[in-house]
C-alpha cells in the first residue's frame, strides 16, 4: 500500500502543471507597443498624442529608443509631441537603448536638435569631447547653445584654460545668438574657476543677462550680494587675492535663491516690472490681447498703466516691440531701440488701443515668429490675453507656439487675465465661489504650457 501512495504521488510530480503563456500573464511588448502606436495614430488630440509618448518610459528598451528615435526624425510628428519623447529618451538606462541614442546623436551629419537633446539628457560623460567640437565647428547658434548646455550638465571637476576663455568671450559678445551668450553664462556658473567673476559681476547691467550673471556669481561664491552690482564690485577688490571656489549643491543654491528673491525681489538693475513680475530680457516683444473682452472690468485701461509704465523706464539699453490682436498698425516699424523717439511713439500707441473685435491670436502669433522676431533677433516674449484664441480651429495653441519657436529660442512668458463667472446668489446663502468657463480655463492652461514650454513664466491675474 505505502508503495502504490508511493508511486501515485511521485506520478503526480512528473505530470506538467499548466504554465501561462505570455500572453495571458501579461501583455507582450509587441502587443503594448502596438497599442501605444496605436493610439499615436489615431488621436488627433495633441495632449493625448503627449499621454501616450509618457508610457512608453514604463518599458525601457531599445524597441523604444529605436521607435522614439524615428519619432524625432519625422518632420510631420508635432513639436510637442517630440518634446515628449526626448524627455522619455533622456529618462531610459537600457545599455543598448543608450546606444542608439549615442549612435543616432554622433553619427548623423546633419545632427537633429531633438536627438541632441535626448542625447544630452544622458549624461553620458563620454559625451564631452564630441559636445566641444559641436561648440566649436557647428554652423547653428542654436546647436552651439544646447551643446554647452550640455557640457554644463556633466559637472566637470576641471576645466581647460581655453574652454573658459571661449566661454567667457561668447557670454561678453552682443553679437552672439542670444541663447548662446544665456548658455555661456549659465555653464561658467557650474564650472570651479574664478577667472569669470569679473566679467558676471560686469554683466550684471546686461539686461538679457542679469539672471544669469546673479545666479552663477551665488553658485561660484555663496555670496548673497544677489543684483547689487556695487557690493560685488567692493567684495571682490577686498577678495579677488584670497578667495576660491566651491561650488554650491543645487539644494542649496534653489533654497538660497528663491529667500533671496522673497527678501530682494528678483528685478535687474533697472527694469520694469509687468503685472508684478520683473521684466527680463534685451530684445523684448509684447504681444497683446486688444479684443473686445478686454473692455470688461477695466482691463484695457490695466493694460495701458502697465505698459506705460515699462516704456518710459526703458533706455536705450532695450530694443522692443509691440504687436496686439486684432493687429492694430503701429506707427512707424513695430520693433525698434528704446529712445526717447520710439518710446514717445509708443505711449502714443499705447493710449489708443482701444478693445475691439474678436481674438485672433493664431495670426498675429504666425506675423510676430514669422517677421518680426527672428528677423530683430527677439530674445524674450510677453504673451498677453484674456480669452481664447477665435482663430485657433482645431489646432493646438501650445504645440503651435512650440513649432513657431524652434528656430528662434525666445523665452515666452504669458499672463492670463482670469474670466469668473459670479453664480446667482440664493436667498439666505453665502456667496459661492464664482465659476470658471471651461473654454476659459482651457485658454490658461494653454498659456501656462506656452511658457513652460519656452522657459518662461505664467501669471493669472484676477
Amino acid at each position: 500500500m505505502r508503495c502504490i501512495i508511493v508511486l501515485l504521488f511521485t506520478s503526480f510530480l512528473l505530470v506538467p502543471t499548466p504554465v501561462l503563456s505570455q500572453a495571458e500573464d501579461k501583455p507582450s511588448l509587441d502587443s503594448i507597443f502596438g497599442d501605444l502606436k496605436k493610439a499615436l495614430g489615431v488621436t488627433h488630440d495633441i495632449s493625448e498624442k503627449r499621454e501616450a509618448i509618457k508610457k512608453f518610459a514604463e518599458h525601457d528598451q531599445p524597441e523604444t529608443a529605436s521607435f522614439l528615435l524615428t519619432l524625432l526624425k519625422d518632420k510631420k510628428a508635432p513639436p510637442s509631441v517630440k518634446k515628449e519623447a526626448v524627455q522619455v529618451l533622456s529618462g531610459l538606462q537600457n545599455k543598448d537603448a543608450r546606444g542608439l541614442i549615442k549612435e543616432a546623436a554622433t553619427s548623423d551629419r546633419e545632427i537633429s536638435r531633438p536627438v541632441l537633446e535626448a542625447y544630452i539628457g544622458q549624461g553620458d560623460p563620454d559625451s564631452r569631447i564630441f559636445l566641444l567640437h559641436l561648440v566649436k565647428d557647428s554652423t547653428s547658434p542654436r546647436l552651439q547653445a544646447l551643446a554647452i548646455y550640455g557640457i554644463s550638465q556633466l559637472k566637470l571637476e576641471t576645466v581647460s584654460n581655453r574652454y573658459l576663455e571661449a566661454l567667457i568671450n561668447l557670454m561678453k559678445n552682443e553679437e552672439a545668438f542670444h541663447g548662446v551668450r544665456r548658455s555661456a553664462a549659465r555653464a561658467i556658473g557650474t564650472l570651479p574657476s574664478k577667472t569669470a567673476i569679473p566679467e558676471l559681476i560686469s554683466l550684471l547691467s546686461d539686461p538679457l543677462l542679469t539672471n544669469e550673471a546673479r545666479d552663477a556669481l551665488l553658485r561660484l561664491t555663496r555670496e548673497e550680494y544677489w543684483t547689487d552690482q556695487e557690493a560685488w564690485i567692493e567684495w571682490w577688490k577686498a577678495n579677488r587675492e584670497s578667495f576660491q571656489p566651491q561650488l554650491m549643491s543645487a539644494r542649496s543654491f534653489n533654497y538660497t535663491a528663491q529667500k533671496l528673491t522673497s527678501l530682494l525681489g528678483s528685478e535687474s538693475n533697472f527694469a520694469a516690472s509687468f503685472y508684478g513680475r520683473s521684466i527680463e530680457g534685451k530684445k523684448i516683444l509684447f504681444i497683446l490681447d486688444t479684443s473686445g473682452s478686454m473692455m470688461n472690468a477695466d482691463r484695457i485701461v490695466m493694460l495701458q498703466a502697465e505698459m506705460t509704465g515699462i516704456i518710459q523706464s526703458l533706455s536705450d539699453a532695450y530694443e522692443i516691440g509691440i504687436v496686439t490682436f486684432p493687429k492694430t498698425r503701429f506707427p512707424g516699424k513695430d520693433f525698434g531701440v528704446a529712445d526717447k523717439k520710439f518710446r514717445e511713439r509708443s505711449v502714443e500707441f499705447i493710449e489708443k488701443m482701444a478693445p475691439q473685435g474678436r481674438t485672433p491670436m493664431v495670426e498675429t502669433l504666425e506675423y510676430a515668429f514669422e517677421r518680426i522676431i527672428p528677423r530683430h533677433g527677439v530674445d524674450t516674449v510677453y504673451l498677453l490675453s484674456d480669452g481664447f484664441p477665435s482663430d485657433l480651429g482645431s489646432k493646438n495653441l501650445p504645440d503651435l507656439v512650440l513649432g513657431l519657436n524652434t528656430e528662434t529660442d525666445a523665452t515666452i512668458h504669458t499672463v492670463f487675465i482670469n474670466t469668473k463667472i459670479a453664480p446667482p446668489l440664493l436667498p439666505g446663502q453665502p456667496q459661492p465661489p464664482a465659476l470658471v468657463n471651461p473654454i476659459i480655463e482651457k485658454a490658461a492652461k494653454d498659456l501656462k504650457q506656452i511658457a513652460a514650454d519656452a522657459g518662461g513664466s505664467f501669471r493669472t491675474i484676477e
